[in-house]
């Protein structure tokens, strides 16, 4: 019974999600909040739509969760910055490319 009620809580708020329905998510995630453990399944499955659906609000944070370190917000967040900073760095390996074509152009209509 208690797994039925749980996927049943799911199922409403991946639907929920699904419809963009931010006001409706956020309270009836404020209510599951109270009665489920933070290290629940459950309780990080709707903080991960939280998340994506309102970033801005401080409930789906997951702060409890090994202070963020080894959480699975925390992780992605990491992965989130590396992938930046290689965006970057391909970034002005593409511009250096570009400009050894310019000057090459350059270079021949001189020749």
């Amino acid at each position: 019974m208690v797994s039925e009620d749980r996927f049943e809580m799911l199922a409403s708020f991946m639907l929920l999600h699904a419809m963009g329905a931010k006001a409706e998510f956020e309270e009836d995630a404020v209510k599951l909040k109270d009665f489920m453990p933070k290290d629940s399944a459950l309780w990080s499955q709707v903080c991960h739509m939280g998340r994506d659906l309102a970033p801005e609000n401080p409930i789906f944070t997951m702060r409890g969760i090994n202070d963020g370190h080894n959480s699975r917000a925390g992780l992605r967040r990491k992965l989130d910055q590396r992938r930046r900073s290689d965006r970057r760095s391909a970034g002005s390996a593409w511009r250096g490319v570009e400009q050894r074509k310019i000057r090459r152009r350059r270079f021949l209509q001189l020749v």
